[in-house]
């Protein structure tokens, strides 16, 4: 089932209303907790593996970056003609890993259930929000991704192995930016607080707060998760649409004789308390969690226990099968599904008409390897349930 106790256990002991009022949109909250596996039930370590073999990634996922150096994705990517994209070369990016290049993989929610659930209950819980994008970041050690900047998003930094200094200053030329800033001067004698982030450690920083990162020692892999707020600007805009639009007094000239009394009482009586709530829920909506809400219920049935014996399932339409070497390898765009022995049987099922499930399977595999190759395939979402 969907986990609705992610965002308390970030913030943990700080509560949901303590950090709304106090810290959200207002102050850096730092949380250190001498725990090494304390975000095991949320996202560990090993997640970067996972996404490494069992994902094939592409330029779409995936950046390197170096303080010193522009890195342009053909440096670590090959073309596909297939697929007519890019794909990462592994073996190119970890050579500029070596070479001391950050590796970042953009939206790991696309990957992994977990972070899907915290990013739907974020926009739930905290509310107008955009967007939100969270972002694994591996880091050779002694070395800097980043220039000193700012961001226009409020950020939860979340360690996961190793260790990064991070240097904080509450200081950005405009308060509530309206653009990033990278390598970006401070005054002189800024304020800084320095904090090193070991695992399990966390750090919330609003936006406009300058920082500079680097590691230490050693190797470190960090979450942050960027959120993207809808401001009194896009409130502002909405209601100036459907005013133009459905309030033909806001259509009236402006003359010398408009008092600001007039004004005023314009505003106090189109925008009275109802009418505010109806552009408030309307805003809260324009987000691309809002759909996701009413279908939590379908999302979590795709994770759940299957009852393999009593459900049909079919391929995803352009999904192959090739056997070669003693290994089946299972194509549906560009995830590559590698498993042991000779699947190439399958293919029978590939026709749209074809339905798939235990039964049917068992002609050609064993029942108990037959559930667990249904089980894999419908994880990867190379199958999906018909009834």
């Amino acid at each position: 089932m969907i986990n609705d106790n992610l965002l308390e256990k970030i913030i943990s002991p700080s509560s949901l209303q303590d950090f709304m009022e106090n810290y959200y949109g207002k102050k850096t909250l730092h949380i250190q907790r001498n725990n090494i596996s304390y975000y095991d039930s949320i996202i560990s370590a090993s997640i970067l593996d996972e996404i490494l073999t069992s994902t094939i990634l592409t330029e779409k996922n995936l950046r390197v970056s170096k303080i010193d150096k522009q890195i342009l994705k053909k440096e670590y990517s090959v073309h596909d003609e297939f697929y007519n994209e890019d794909q990462i070369n592994i073996g190119k990016m970890m050579e500029l890993f070596n070479d001391g290049a950050s590796i970042i993989i953009d939206n790991i929610s696309k990957f992994s259930r977990n972070i899907l659930d915290l990013e739907i209950e974020i926009s739930k819980k905290i509310g107008y929000i955009k967007n939100i994008s969270s972002n694994l970041y591996l880091t050779p050690s002694d070395c800097q991704a980043f220039p000193l900047h700012y961001d226009t998003s409020e950020i939860f930094i979340i360690q996961l192995a190793g260790t990064k200094t991070w240097e904080l200053y509450e200081y950005s030329k405009e308060v509530y930016p309206l653009k990033n800033s990278i390598n970006h001067t401070l005054p002189e004698n800024t304020s800084c607080i320095k904090i090193t982030l070991q695992p399990g450690d966390m750090i919330y920083m609003p936006r406009g707060v300058s920082h500079k990162v680097y590691t230490n020692d050693e190797p470190s892999l960090h979450l942050t998760i960027s959120l993207f707020p809808q401001t009194f600007v896009d409130l502002f805009e909405l209601m100036h649409t459907t005013l133009k639009n459905n309030d033909s007094n806001f259509r009236k000239n402006i003359t010398k004789q408009s008092s600001v009394t007039e004004i005023k009482k314009l505003f106090t009586d189109s925008l009275d308390q109802t009418q505010l709530t109806v552009f408030l829920e309307t805003l809260i909506s324009r987000n691309r969690y809002s759909e996701l809400y009413q279908y939590t219920d379908i999302i979590n049935s795709i994770f759940e226990e299957v009852d393999f014996k009593k459900t049909d399932f079919k391929f995803r339409k352009y999904a192959n099968i090739n056997y070669s070497q003693g290994t089946s390898l299972i194509l549906y765009g560009t995830k590559k599904v590698e498993i042991e022995g000779d699947f190439s049987n399958l293919k029978l099922f590939l026709n749209n008409d074809s339905v798939l499930n235990l039964e049917n399977m068992k002609v050609h595999f064993e029942e108990e390897l037959s559930e667990e190759l249904l089980y894999l395939l419908l994880q990867e979402g190379i199958i999906y349930r018909i009834c």
